[in-house]
């Protein structure tokens, strides 16, 4: 995805969730307007799944957890911890934030489970 795109998707995320749309979906409608700003014609309509559009982009450690785990599916975070030389609770909050933006999701049983990157 480019960067424009990118910028346009977190821009309308934040937007939706000021509005309260966080976790639906959001109807936009787009129309040409005239020189007093009144739509002359319906262009277009499309429906956005907020749960689609990425969060933004990834921090430098946010990446390198998300390598690690797409190359070792069964990797825990005391191992990304000591791999990565950062704190347990730092990793927590990057595989948190992977989560969030569907990035990487969670199989199985938290013990016995992988990780799916996406």
């Amino acid at each position: 995805m480019d960067e424009t795109k990118l910028e346009t998707l977190t821009l309308m995320r934040a937007f939706a969730k000021r509005l309260g749309f966080d976790d639906g979906r959001i109807g936009i409608s787009l129309s040409q307007l005239d020189d007093e700003g009144e739509p002359i014609g319906h262009k277009a309509s499309f429906i956005i799944d907020m749960a689609s559009i990425p969060m933004g982009p990834l921090s430098v450690l946010q990446r390198k957890v998300y390598r690690d785990i797409k190359e070792n599916p069964h990797i825990t975070a005391s191992s990304l911890s000591k791999k990565e030389k950062v704190s347990l609770r730092s990793i927590e909050k990057a595989i948190r934030r992977l989560k969030s933006g569907r990035y990487i999701i969670r199989l199985g049983s938290s013990r016995k489970g992988y990780w799916l990157g996406l």
